[in-house]
C-alpha cells in the first residue's frame, strides 16, 4: 500500500499542476477559473506534501539521512554521480509551491510585483516536475512526461510567457 499511496499522490499531483498550467496557458480569466485553477493548484501542492509523507513514511523510516542516501544511490544508477543532495531540492520545491498556494489565496499573486517572483517559482516548479516524471522515470511515465511537456512548452511559446501570471 505505501508504494501506491506515493506512487499515485505525486502522479496526481502532477496532473494538478499540468492542468494549471494549461488553463494558465490558455488564458482561463475569469473569477470561476481563477477558483477553480486556485484550489488544483492547492491540491496538487497537498498531493506533493502528501507524497513526501508518504515517502519519508513508507519508504525513508522518517530519516532524513536514509533519504538523502535512497536520493544519492538514484543519482548514482541515473547518472554516475552520487550525490544526495536532490532532497533538499524537493524541501525547496514543497516550500516554494506552498508560498505561490498562499500568496495566491492571499492575494498576493496579483500583485505586479509579485508576478516576477511567481514565474521563478514556476520555473522551478516546471524544472522539478520535469526531472521526476522525464529524468528520473523510465517506461510509459516518461513518455508521457515527455508529451505533455511539448505540448505545454508549445502552449507556452504560442501564448508567451507573459499568460502565465
Amino acid at each position: 500500500m505505501g508504494a501506491e499511496l506515493i506512487a499515485w499522490t505525486v502522479r496526481l499531483g502532477v496532473l494538478c499542476f499540468v492542468w494549471t498550467l494549461g488553463g494558465w496557458a490558455l488564458g482561463c480569466k475569469g473569477e470561476q477559473h481563477e477558483r477553480r485553477l486556485r484550489w488544483i493548484w492547492t491540491a496538487g501542492w497537498g498531493l506533493f506534501v502528501l507524497h513526501m509523507l508518504a515517502a519519508f513514511h513508507f519508504q525513508h523510516g522518517w530519516s532524513h539521512q536514509q533519504a538523502y542516501a535512497d536520493t544519492a544511490k538514484q543519482t548514482q544508477e541515473l547518472i554516475g554521480w552520487e550525490f544526495g543532495g536532490g532532497v533538499y531540492f524537493n524541501y525547496l520545491m514543497i516550500l516554494l509551491w506552498g508560498v505561490d498556494v498562499l500568496a495566491w489565496w492571499q492575494g498576493w499573486a496579483a500583485a505586479s510585483g509579485y508576478r516576477v517572483w511567481r514565474k521563478v517559482i514556476v520555473a522551478y516548479l516546471c524544472f522539478m516536475v520535469f526531472n521526476g516524471v522525464v529524468v528520473f522515470k523510465a517506461g510509459w511515465l516518461r513518455w508521457v512526461g515527455v508529451g505533455v511537456s511539448l505540448v505545454l512548452m508549445g502552449m507556452w511559446v504560442r501564448r508567451g510567457y507573459r499568460g502565465w501570471d
